[in-house]
């Protein structure tokens, strides 16, 4: 899709830059670069995965979660979460 992921983890952000225009978009996170831990925060985040409709995976990772996110939507979904996950870094996907 021509674009760049970027996750930002001292601002606690995922912004997606476009190839095509240049531009930036802040896709999950406060403008303000402020951690929070409600369904569209994030704290502290590691890693991200992006399956082929454009859904986002990310470990939230001093949330102790990991946070889906709907390629239609900056609302996340807690897939997983404290006490059964401690600080996660990482994530890989097998599809197929």
């Amino acid at each position: 899709s021509n674009s760049l992921y970027i996750l930002d983890k001292s601002t606690h952000r995922l912004i997606r830059w476009d190839n095509r225009s240049s531009a930036l978009m802040l896709l999950v996170g406060r403008l303000t670069g402020t951690s929070g831990n409600d369904s569209s925060s994030l704290n502290q985040p590691n890693d991200l995965y992006i399956d082929g409709d454009l859904n986002i995976y990310i470990a939230d990772t001093f949330n102790d979660r990991i946070q889906f996110f709907p390629s239609t939507s900056s609302v996340g979904q807690t897939l997983s979460f404290s006490p059964t996950l401690n600080r996660p870094m990482s994530i890989t996907m097998n599809e197929g």
